[in-house]
């Protein structure tokens, strides 16, 4: 993953997808399918272009920084079908972006973290982000 406007890696991003999807050892591999594989690269992907359109560092990544990106989220259509993005591509985008949240976190690349809250669902225990949004799907998991 690299960056649109001057073309350098996306540090945070590539080391999180090689921290939660590949498995450690002699012959590293997937730890999920390639499509899952494929389309969290995507969201990453997608996230990165918000910034970079936004001249933005993931560093810089608060709390109005993922509303706005929530509300694209709902006014994006599908490339593939022209409609609006479906309630599970969102949810997945979102998961996603949780996901590399709380990486980020935990790595401390954030200035100014934003809230991290446990949430009990069918699956156990997951992180979710606490900056007042509510999309399609979040809450259907």
């Amino acid at each position: 993953m690299v960056s649109r406007a001057d073309g350098t890696i996306v540090q945070p991003a590539f080391e999180f997808l090689a921290d939660a999807h590949l498995t450690i050892g002699p012959k590293p591999k997937l730890a999920c399918s390639k499509n899952t594989t494929a389309a969290i690269a995507a969201d990453l992907t997608d996230f990165h272009h918000f910034l970079d359109a936004r001249k933005k560092l993931v560093s810089d990544v608060d709390e109005d920084l993922l509303r706005s990106y929530a509300d694209t989220l709902t006014d994006l259509d599908s490339a593939v079908t022209l409609d609006k993005l479906a309630a599970a591509t969102i949810h997945r985008r979102w998961s996603t972006l949780t996901k590399l949240i709380a990486f980020c976190v935990k790595r401390g690349y954030l200035r100014k973290a934003p809230a991290l809250l446990s949430k009990q669902t069918k699956r156990g225990t997951v992180q979710v982000l606490d900056v007042g949004v509510d999309l399609p799907g979040l809450n259907d998991a």
